[in-house]
């Protein structure tokens, strides 16, 4: 990961502030899982970045009872927020891992991801993370809400 991190810099006239394309997958659907991760991966290539593994439950924890050396839970809260924690984690790390800041922020829209990163500020003042909309995303929310708006107005005569 780290020539793949090397490969965009170069590419990039050597700016160490590049762009990362964040998504999460779960271990199953809807908010229930106890699983997730969250990858970034390079615009220009498809390679990953970085990841995160987030867990809310150790087996070996819940089946000793002695204290478990290597604990695999390590996040606590709804699965519907896994990815916006493992955002945040891989844009605090980016610097000291990576030595990279991720300058923009491509996302899916459908988590709180670029709120929570702005809101915590990870770069402090040095850097504002700039967001970019995947196209195919802002499709599909906007043609969803034509379509509701189409079935809400369906009966309505229209005026001129």
């Amino acid at each position: 990961m780290l020539k793949a991190v090397e490969g965009v810099v170069s590419r990039n006239d050597n700016s160490r502030d590049i762009t990362v394309a964040l998504d999460g997958t779960w271990q199953k659907r809807g908010h229930t899982s106890i699983n997730g991760v969250i990858t970034a991966t390079s615009l220009d290539t498809g390679k990953v970045r970085d990841f995160e593994c987030l867990c809310k439950y150790c087996f070996t924890c819940e089946n000793k009872s002695n204290d478990c050396k290597e604990c695999q839970e390590n996040y606590e809260g709804y699965s519907g927020g896994m990815e916006s924690e493992g955002a945040i984690r891989m844009f605090q790390r980016s610097v000291s891992t990576r030595n990279v800041r991720y300058a923009k922020y491509l996302g899916d829209g459908d988590s709180k991801g670029f709120l929570k990163i702005s809101e915590s500020k990870v770069y402090e003042d040095e850097l504002v993370v700039e967001k970019l909309e995947c196209i195919g995303h802002v499709q599909k929310r906007m043609g969803t809400r034509l379509r509701n708006l189409r079935n809400k107005l369906k009966s309505t005569k229209l005026s001129d």
